[in-house]
């Protein structure tokens, strides 16, 4: 579903990543573990088109920049959640791309329908 070839960042003149090949795949789960300052968020940011990289990355087959970045949802590791918003009501905010969230109800049933997989309370 994702795959990274030889994926490389650098900011100012410091390398973040040198050649990093990764292939997730479609379905599965795959956890990113690091100390702080490894680069784990770095190329996060790469998949999703939020920093410039040299490589390849794909997801679904379709290189990175002809992904239209309305298609991509991330939460950032400081997220800014107004208070007493559920995870269900964040989670909604991914739906943007397909209508607004307060009238997406196609949105709610999959939100919710994945809140329950994952055994998460909404």
């Amino acid at each position: 579903m994702i795959d990274f070839e030889d994926v490389s960042v650098r900011m100012s003149r410091h390398t973040i990543l040198d050649g990093v090949d990764l292939h997730v795949d479609r379905g599965g789960w795959t956890c990113l573990i690091g100390p702080n300052g490894a680069g784990k968020t770095t190329l996060i940011r790469s998949a999703i088109g939020g920093i410039a990289f040299t490589g390849r990355v794909e997801i679904g087959g379709v290189k990175l920049n002809r992904i239209d970045p309305s298609r991509v949802a991330y939460v950032s590791q400081r997220p800014a959640v107004p208070e007493g918003m559920s995870v269900g009501e964040y989670v909604r905010l991914g739906r943007f791309p397909f209508g607004s969230p307060r009238t997406d109800q196609r949105g709610v049933e999959i939100v919710f329908g994945l809140l329950d997989e994952l055994n998460l309370e909404n």
